[in-house]
Parts: C-alpha cells; structure tokens; sequence
C-alpha cells in the first residue's frame, strides 16, 4: 500500500499546473526599499483565478477573500482564506495563508498554499519548505534579466520535490483586459525545471503580475513549447 500510495504523490506532485502553482508563490524581492506588493493588501478584497486547460475548457477555480489586516511599523501583513473548486464546481479543499510585506520585502507563506494542493493521500503530511526568493523590479523594463530561484519541498520523512526556475527575463509592460477588468502588468517569462525522487519535468511560464493586484494571468507550456493550460483572474472585488 505505501508504494501505491508514493506512486500516487509522484504522479500528482509532477502534474505541470502544479509546479507552475508552486513557482508562482516563491517569495518575491521587490527590490525597492518600501515594499512593491503584487498582491492586494486591503482588508475583505476577494478574488479568483479560474485555470483552463489547453482546449480552453475551465477545470477549476480558485477564490481567495483577504480576511484581516494587520500594521506593526512599517510592516504589513494579510490573512486570506483560499477555496478550491473543481470542473464541476464542487468545494474540495479549502485554507488560509498569509502575505507580508516585511523588511522591504514581499512574501508568501507557502507552507500553507501547498497544504492546499495537496490529494488525500497526503494531505496530511508535514512538509519543510526552502526557498530562494524570485525578484520583481521596481521599476521593470523590457528586456530585463532577472535571478534564476529555486525552491525545495520535503514531504514526510523521504519524498523530496525541487523546482529550479532560469532564464527569468521581463518581456514587456502591457496591459491585460480580462473578465475581472483591464491591469497594467509585468509580463515574465521563465523556464521551470522540477524534480521528484526519479521524476523530471520541463516546462516554461508565462506570467502577468499587476501591482496591489497580483497574478492576472499564467500560460504553461511543456518542453516541446505546446500549451498545456493557463490561468485567468475572472474577478476582483475591492
């Protein structure tokens, strides 16, 4: 049973949305000495990303509400609630996270996303997480090459996932028009590299970051360039 129950862990955890979901909440380095949140910090904002596959059919969707607020110095930090619903838009996970600006510095705690992401047959488990930080300019320009990051999972006593993510570069400053409105963003491009026990995926993503909003959109591609699937912010309410 513990082998059937490992193979089930591999076969999720090495799922490309996944990885592209860890990679996306590796802390984030403003660079800049007051904090740059990509992500709305105000009290019972709410908001959801819907994740498509590749024919563009909805397979679930994520709604997050921003539940408390709270100030120390020049420090700020937020507790949101996170909901998961599947393509038949039944709840099936649900938790809270926190996001900080402190020190200058904008984080995720991501120990609590991915207990989110995780299957029954894990869900339970402890996991350590370390972490690189990923940065986003102040002041972003085309062109601009940015720090490669990585961040390495350790669930339970033996199963070990790292996710390495190069050749991060700014493609452009352009606005996104969606359902939940039009952003201005920080379009990114990097490629993920990710590793679990003998398991190894490529892939690259696409990402669209607005100020005091957060991701707009994700487009996820295998090695071979095709589309796999992508993300969208379907609402955002203030």
């Amino acid at each position: 049973m513990k082998k059937l129950v490992d193979r089930t862990i591999v076969k999720h955890l090495t799922s490309l949305p996944l990885i592209l979901f860890l990679s996306s909440i590796l802390v984030i380095n403003a660079k800049a000495q007051d904090c740059v949140a990509y992500f709305p910090m105000s009290e019972g904002t709410e908001f959801e990303m819907t994740n498509y596959d590749s024919k563009g059919k909805a397979d679930s969707r994520v709604k997050h509400k921003v539940l408390e607020k709270t100030v120390s110095g020049g420090d700020v930090m937020v507790k949101v609630s996170m909901e998961l619903y599947d393509k038949k838009d039944e709840l099936v996970n649900s938790g809270e996270y926190e996001v900080k600006c402190e020190g200058g510095v904008f984080k995720v705690d991501m120990r609590s996303l991915i207990n989110l992401e995780q299957t029954k047959a894990y869900a339970n488990m402890e996991a350590t997480v370390d972490a690189d930080q990923l940065e986003i300019p102040s002041n972003p320009k085309a062109g601009d090459e940015l720090a490669d990051g990585f961040m390495e999972i350790t669930f339970g006593p033996v199963i070990k996932m790292r996710v390495n993510v190069t050749d991060r570069k700014v493609e452009a400053i352009e606005n996104v028009t969606t359902d939940a409105g039009t952003f201005n963003c920080i379009k990114i491009s990097e490629n993920i590299d990710s590793q679990i026990m003998i398991a190894k995926v490529k892939a690259k993503s696409v990402a669209w970051y607005s100020k005091d909003v957060g991701t707009v959109k994700t487009e996820s591609y295998n090695k071979k360039g095709k589309l796999m699937g992508y993300s969208v912010l379907t609402n955002f309410k203030q």
